[in-house]
C-alpha cells in the first residue's frame, strides 16, 4: 500500500506544470554595468525582493526582467542564454558590443541598442516579440525561429551584421495597419517597412503579417526568393496594376536594401442609385432654402 502510494505522489509530481517552479528576476543593479556584473546574480531580485547568490541561471521557466528606462552598458561581453528568457521595458538603452542570446525576448519601445555587433542572438526555437527597432542574427539554418515585429517593431542592420543564416524555417511576423494611408483612385495602398538597412539574407525567410484583428493575411505566394522571380516580390509597388493584387501581401526589397510589405485593398465605390438619390436630396434642399429666401 505504502508503495502505491509513493508511485502515485512521484507521478503527481511529475505531471505538475513546469511553471509553476518558473521564476522572475528584475535587474537591481548598477548603470553601465560590465558583463560580469550583467551575469552576477547578486545585482537581481526575486519577487520577494530577495537577491540572488552566484550568477545568472541558464535554466528553462527563468525570466529576467530590465524594468523601465534602465541604461546598461556591457562592453565586450556576449551574454549566452538559450534556456531563459528576457523582459526589457520602455525606453531600455544597452551597449552589448556582442551576441546577446536568450530562448524568448519581450522589447518595449524605444529600446536602444549603442553597440556594434549582433545584437540578439537568436538559438533554434526561439520568439522574439519587439515593439522598437532591433539587431538579430540567426545563428542556425532551419531553426524555427518566430520575430513578431507587433505594430511597431523592425528589424534593422547593426553594423555590418544581419541574418547571419536564414533557413526557410525562420519567420518574420508583424501586423499590419489597413486602415488606408495613399492609393490611386479605387485602390488603396498599405506599406510597411520590416526590415530597415543592407540585412543579409533578408530574401530568405518566411514572412506572416496580421490585421488588426489578429487574423492572418494572404500572401500572394510563399515564395522568399527574389532570384526566381516569384510575384511576392514586385520591383515598383506604386507603378504596379493593383487590381491584380487586391486583398494579397506581397513584398518589395528596397532598391537592394532592406524589406517592406505592401497590401492592396479597394476603396468602396458609392452605388449608382445611392449617388444618384443623395443628389436628388441635395437639390431639393437647396431649392427649397431659395424659395424661403
Amino acid at each position: 500500500m505504502k508503495t502505491t502510494k509513493k508511485i502515485a505522489m512521484i507521478v503527481a509530481l511529475s505531471l505538475l506544470n513546469a511553471t509553476a517552479f518558473a521564476e522572475t528576476w528584475t535587474w537591481n543593479g548598477p548603470q553601465n554595468a560590465t558583463g560580469s556584473e550583467f551575469t552576477n546574480a547578486g545585482n537581481w531580485v526575486n519577487s520577494s525582493g530577495e537577491k540572488g547568490t552566484g550568477t545568472i541561471q541558464d535554466t528553462a521557466n527563468t525570466t529576467y526582467v530590465i524594468g523601465d528606462d534602465a541604461t546598461i552598458g556591457i562592453g565586450n561581453y556576449s551574454i549566452s542564454m538559450g534556456n531563459a528568457n528576457l523582459i526589457l521595458g520602455n525606453n531600455v538603452s544597452m551597449g552589448n558590443n556582442w551576441a546577446f542570446s536568450w530562448k524568448n525576448i519581450t522589447v518595449g519601445t524605444n529600446y536602444k541598442h549603442t553597440g556594434t555587433g549582433d545584437g540578439f542572438s537568436l538559438t533554434p526555437g526561439s520568439y522574439i516579440e519587439t515593439n522598437s527597432a532591433i539587431a538579430i542574427a540567426f545563428k542556425n539554418q532551419n531553426a524555427g525561429i518566430r520575430v513578431n515585429l507587433s505594430t511597431m517593431g523592425s528589424i534593422v542592420c547593426n553594423g555590418n551584421r544581419g541574418i547571419n543564416s536564414g533557413g526557410d524555417t525562420n519567420t518574420i511576423m508583424a501586423t499590419l495597419n489597413t486602415s488606408g494611408t495613399s492609393g490611386n483612385g479605387a485602390y488603396t495602398l498599405e506599406c510597411r517597412d520590416l526590415i530597415i538597412g543592407d540585412v543579409w539574407n533578408r530574401e530568405w525567410l518566411n514572412y506572416e503579417m496580421y490585421d488588426s484583428n489578429g487574423n492572418l493575411m494572404i500572401n500572394m505566394n510563399s515564395g522568399r526568393d527574389i532570384t526566381t522571380n516569384k510575384p511576392d516580390w514586385i520591383t515598383n509597388p506604386e507603378s504596379a496594376n493593383l487590381s491584380e493584387y487586391v486583398g494579397q501581401v506581397y513584398y518589395v526589397l528596397n532598391q537592394g536594401k532592406g524589406l517592406s510589405a505592401y497590401y492592396v485593398q479597394s476603396n468602396p465605390i458609392p452605388e449608382p442609385s445611392t449617388l444618384t438619390l443623395g443628389l436628388v436630396g441635395l437639390s431639393t434642399l437647396l431649392l427649397r432654402r431659395r424659395r424661403q429666401a
